[in-house]
């Protein structure tokens, strides 16, 4: 009953997430070429989002947590619908690139074989690619003290995420169930991931609405990319890891961007 519901609900709501875009590109004056920005944007967010639920689908066989992704497309399509109206969206798309680059460098120099095949622990691959993607993330500012601040936050983040993903989450759940299914606990610690690198960018705004956005997007983004480069890409390793370093920049470069721009609403009411 509830999967009935559901699957009446969704297209009503897609409709009418449409409808409020295309009025609010209409009320604030949008150029043609941001609209076709956003048609491409809203695009590439129900392609990966449909792509991870099916990879979702396939491996936990239930419906409901596939239709999830949905909602990931739609506060990808909003995300990226809400920057175009902006007055400083070359800023937001320029902090985007730069987290693409970033990211993507930070997976390319940790998936080298003379680094790769080192018998470090895991965490520390993950510090590194935090770290140079960080850096790199605000290399525009050319702030020393904000680029080595943005590393910092990065590199804990991803710390943080992979020791409870590789350390805490194994003793929460069985050994049996890690074995049986191996997809599903990857996937976990997808999640905890990108939480943990979302929440680190979030601290660079400080400001209590950009933490749980940005953990969404990275917990998204994480899964959506696992999901792309096992269904989509592949690619050798070392390049499918890098594509996927540059889809997680460019998400969470651009939100932060967005976020980091938005100014608090202020109440006008006299009293």
């Amino acid at each position: 009953m509830a999967g009935t519901y559901f699957s009446l609900f969704l297209p009503v709501f897609v409709i009418f997430v449409a409808l409020s875009s295309a009025l609010a590109m209409r009320w604030a004056k949008v150029s043609t070429g941001r609209i076709g920005i956003v048609i491409i944007s809203w695009g590439l967010a129900w392609f990966g989002g449909d792509t991870l639920g099916s990879y979702l689908l396939s491996i936990f066989g239930n419906s409901i947590v596939s239709a999830i992704t949905d909602a990931l497309s739609i506060l990808l399509g909003l995300l990226f619908t809400l920057g175009v109206q902006t007055e400083d969206y070359g800023k937001i798309l320029k902090t985007a690139l730069w987290g693409a680059l970033g990211f993507a460098a930070g997976n390319f120099v940790v998936s080298l074989p003379p680094l790769a095949s080192l018998s470090l622990p895991a965490e520390f691959y993950f510090i590194l690619w935090g770290l140079l993607g960080g850096a790199i993330l605000e290399a525009p500012s050319r702030d020393w003290l904000r680029i080595l601040f943005s590393a910092v936050l990065c590199g804990v983040g991803l710390f943080a995420g992979s020791l409870v993903a590789f350390r805490v989450l194994p003793a929460l759940i069985s050994e049996t169930y890690v074995s049986t299914f191996p997809e599903r606990f990857a996937m976990f610690q997808q999640v905890l991931y990108g939480m943990g690198l979302g929440l680190a960018i979030s601290l660079l705004i400080r400001r209590a609405s950009a933490v749980g956005i940005l953990a969404l997007l990275g917990a998204g983004m994480y899964m959506m990319t696992r999901a792309l480069n096992m269904e989509v890409f592949h690619l050798p390793p070392i390049w499918s890891d890098s594509v996927r370093g540059a889809l997680i920049g460019l998400v969470l470069g651009y939100g932060y961007g967005y976020m980091r721009g938005v100014k608090p609403m202020e109440s006008n009411t006299d009293i």
